[in-house]
């Protein structure tokens, strides 16, 4: 049964994925505090709802379960989360290793597979979340990983790729993220964590 649901949203990806274009750096104090305010409204409207979250995080290492924890009441909205920052761990954590070797562990069916795990994984999630991608690669990172047929050539001219995904219920949200190198890894992951809580919200609506 598990197997025949994450094949419904690995279906999905086609009709529901939405490519992000970020081409210029940002403040990453202006993002920290916007992140803050979601994450606020973000507890408050999940905690009125009863809705709990949790998410299985690669590149960004735990940033999005760090900001929504640093919100009074968050333990009333998640039990936790994952951090699976190598393929050997996502692999541990229920991603099956057929799609990381048919569309490599940077894509949009990778980041699906992390967040429908996590949902799975603890229980009475309602919100699953997955993040994979490259952040502030190097020449070695970009000889071992295929390039993106859906970017072609995109590693090479210097652009940061994340792959995102939120699975509520029988719905989908998921994103690729174009992102120019921005001025820390921290920076990156904060305009991550941005554009995860935003949809969050929306679907909770």
């Amino acid at each position: 049964m598990s197997e025949k649901k994450l094949s419904y949203f690995l279906s999905a990806i086609h009709n529901n994925l939405a490519v992000i274009n970020i081409r210029r750096k940002l403040l990453e104090a202006t993002i920290s505090k916007t992140n803050r305010q979601l994450a606020k409204r973000l507890v408050f409207a999940l905690q009125q709802k009863k809705f709990w979250l949790t998410a299985m995080e690669s590149c960004t290492g735990g940033a999005l379960m760090n900001e929504i924890t640093n919100i009074p009441g968050a333990s009333n909205i998640t039990r936790g989360g994952f951090v699976t920052y190598s393929i050997s761990q996502k692999i541990a954590q229920g991603v099956p290793a057929v799609l990381i070797k048919k569309y490599s562990v940077y894509s949009p069916q990778v980041a699906v597979a992390m967040a429908y795990q996590a949902r799975r994984k603890v229980k009475g999630s309602d919100f699953g979340v997955g993040i994979t991608g490259i952040l502030a690669y190097d020449k070695k990172e970009r000889k071992q990983n295929p390039i993106d047929p859906h970017t072609k050539n995109i590693w090479c001219v210097g652009v940061d790729r994340i792959d995102l995904a939120v699975i509520y219920k029988n719905e989908l949200s998921v994103k690729k993220i174009l992102l120019a190198p921005q001025s820390s890894r921290a920076a990156a992951k904060a305009i991550i964590v941005n554009e995860v809580l935003k949809d969050i919200l929306k679907l909770s609506a």
